[in-house]
């Protein structure tokens, strides 16, 4: 395969948590969808950054119940890049956004990085490269 990304979907259980999360916390702009919906999509820079329900996607594949399934780790990580990683930690802070782990220079990843969770517990990883 060799494609790009055009969005990445996240599944929950609280899309309306998350399609406020996402809109009034983290700050996207919603291009499709509203908080009553069950899909829903934010513009990322060139990328989409969707929101759907767990259970319908669950129902679309014919899936086994959660029960059923192994549940891991974390399975995902959404990455945004940013001018002033503590600025931004402070701005969430302040939104009552707890830190997951504090502004940190990652000098082998070449960026300075926080982490949050969304309120279905994604880790987000908001980063400025390192000069």
């Amino acid at each position: 395969m060799n494609g790009k990304v055009t969005y990445i979907r996240l599944l929950t259980d609280c899309f309306d948590r998350m399609f406020y999360f996402y809109r009034d916390v983290i700050g996207l702009e919603p291009k499709i969808g509203s908080p009553d919906d069950f899909y829903a999509e934010f513009q990322a820079g060139d990328i989409r950054v969707s929101i759907f329900e767990k259970k319908l996607m669950a129902e679309a594949l014919e899936m086994l119940p959660a029960e059923n399934i192994h549940e891991c780790q974390d399975k995902s990580v959404l990455i945004f890049e940013v001018n002033d990683v503590d600025k931004v930690a402070e701005e969430l802070e302040k939104k009552g956004v707890p830190l997951l782990y504090p502004p940190t220079d990652r000098f082998e990843w070449h960026v300075r990085t926080m982490h949050v969770r969304d309120p279905a517990g994604n880790i987000i990883e908001i980063n400025t490269p390192l000069a």
